[in-house]
């Protein structure tokens, strides 16, 4: 289980030892599986299709990153000024809140025992300033995860998921969706209890989203965790977990750079993708990871992908979605290593 750290003044997420070496391992297979694949692969001229969104932050859960948490609105304002440069007309605030991490990034009363910074009303009104569509994500916890998630789980988490769009609501005027900061994903079982608990919290949270916030669009952005032979009981797992939930747009997470895919599967995962959207009426986006995890995990490991690995994925991407956003642009197309260069072949 992933523990938590403080590191440069906040906490992150870092990993215990044993899931630090199953990162590596991973990583060791996803490099060569991906490797075998680039070694084909010839890179087009020019993107497939372009990135026209990003993921945002307070600041990275589990890696150094763009650190935001003292921005004031010029400081927003200039990274704003590089999206309209760049043809990005979208920004998905990751969580507004995390739970395990104790922080929060707009003044909050029922949040008031957390650690508090101004983040979000700073970056809105920036973001209108320059055009820029977001949607707030809202309370982030690991709670997706938990193979134990049961009634009472998604109970707790409603209470606190709905407590904090409340809050948020007060901003509602400049933010034009909603993304379900909480992740999960399929973990090549059939589906059962957990997965209907999921797709109870899922359907109070989505009720509660059209009552109080009515026009709000809603994104989710699931993992991608890819497994042999099992594309029937992928959908049909997320057919349960997402049963009588429409109307959203579904963004997954396209995993290259988490390992959980490999470039060879992705194919097959987007067909998979395209399938649960049209079974949920759901938009289909897709997120475009671009980074690279060096080793294991912790705060240093996460680098800018190279140019040809991303080709690869938006390519893939391109014959399934109607837009791309990615993980991210602030660090991964900045000054982290690899970063410019990626960032050359993106938005030329």
């Amino acid at each position: 289980m992933a523990k938590v750290s403080r590191f440069n003044g906040f906490n992150i997420f870092t990993p215990d030892q044993q899931e630090s070496a199953e990162s590596r391992q991973r990583g060791e297979y996803a490099e060569l599986r991906n490797r075998e694949f680039l070694d084909k692969f010839t890179i087009p001229e020019k993107p497939p299709i372009p990135i026209s969104g990003t993921f945002i932050y307070a600041h990275a859960p589990d890696y150094g990153g763009c650190v935001t948490l003292d921005w004031h609105q010029e400081e927003w304002e200039k990274l704003f000024a590089g999206f309209q440069e760049k043809n990005l007309d979208t920004a998905i605030f990751q969580a507004a809140v995390w739970k395990e991490l104790e922080e929060c990034y707009y003044p909050s009363k029922y949040f008031g025992n957390f650690r508090c910074w101004q983040v979000i009303p700073e970056m809105l009104k920036a973001a209108e300033k320059y055009g820029i569509k977001v949607y707030l994500g809202g309370y982030g916890s690991t709670t997706g995860w938990d193979p134990g998630f049961n009634r009472e789980t998604a109970e707790k988490e409603f209470a606190a998921q709905s407590g904090c769009l409340l809050e948020l609501s007060r901003y509602a005027d400049d933010f034009a969706g909603i993304y379900l900061a909480p992740e999960t994903a399929f973990f090549g079982n059939a589906p059962g209890e957990r997965e209907k608990h999921l797709n109870y919290l899922y359907r109070k949270y989505f009720t509660w989203i059209n009552e109080n916030l009515p026009g709000k669009e809603i994104i989710i952005s699931p993992c991608s965790k890819y497994y042999p032979d099992s594309a029937e009981k992928f959908v049909n797992f997320w057919d349960t977990v997402w049963q009588d939930v429409e109307n959203a747009i579904l963004a997954p997470q396209d995993s290259v750079g988490s390992r959980c895919c490999t470039l060879p599967d992705q194919p097959e995962m987007w067909d998979c993708w395209k399938i649960v959207a049209q079974h949920h009426r759901m938009k289909l986006w897709a997120d475009i990871e671009l980074f690279a995890r060096i080793g294991g995990i912790d705060p240093d490991s996460a680098l800018a992908a190279p140019a040809e690995r991303v080709a690869a994925q938006l390519t893939h991407a391109a014959a399934a979605v109607e837009k791309c956003v990615c993980w991210e642009y602030p660090y991964f197309a900045g000054n982290v290593q690899g970063g410019k260069e990626l960032s050359k072949w993106l938005f030329q």
